[in-house]
């Protein structure tokens, strides 16, 4: 999906109580990771990532540290998240962004989603693009759509269960 660059958030949305905006660099890694388990525990097969791959992932020159922006409980737990990878071309490849389960339906990721493309529109010329399950339970394919991406290719894949 690619963002039409027309459709941008008017203000920071706020995030439900007791919940904070976080950045990257005040969270703990460790409770990201636990919150990524969370959020993509009922998708299809998401590629697990141990945290020596996050802190290589978040470590590398890609990486929008600027970006990234974590909705945190007043425990510090994760409840969810928004991160942003800058591109080759200079264009910003959002993802991946979830919400916990427990945390869900209150607008939390819309709030982040709309975070990160305020960030975007101030500080980003290159394109916003980014990838997403149509089939996802938590429909979030239509969380897209209503903030500006557009559907701009489809691509199947198929699953092979060996015994």
């Amino acid at each position: 999906m690619v963002h039409d660059n027309k459709t941008w958030p008017r203000v920071q949305p706020d995030l439900p109580a007791p919940l904070r905006y976080g950045r990257w660099s005040d969270e703990v890694l460790s409770e990201f990771q636990t919150a990524y388990e969370q959020a993509y525990r009922d998708q299809r097969p998401v590629e697990p990532h141990t945290a020596e791959a996050w802190e290589r992932l978040t470590a590398s020159d890609s990486f929008a540290t600027d970006l990234a922006t974590l909705a945190v409980a007043p425990d510090g737990q994760v409840a969810g998240f928004a991160l942003g990878f800058i591109q080759d071309h200079g264009g910003i490849e959002l993802g991946p962004i979830g919400t916990i389960p427990a945390w869900r339906t209150r607008g939390i990721s819309s709030a982040l989603l709309a975070s990160v493309l305020l960030l975007c529109r101030e500080t980003r010329s290159g394109p916003i693009t980014l990838t997403v399950d149509g089939e996802s339970p938590t429909r979030a394919q239509h969380l897209y759509l209503l903030h500006g991406f557009q559907v701009t290719q489809r691509l199947t894949t198929h699953q092979l269960r060996l015994p």
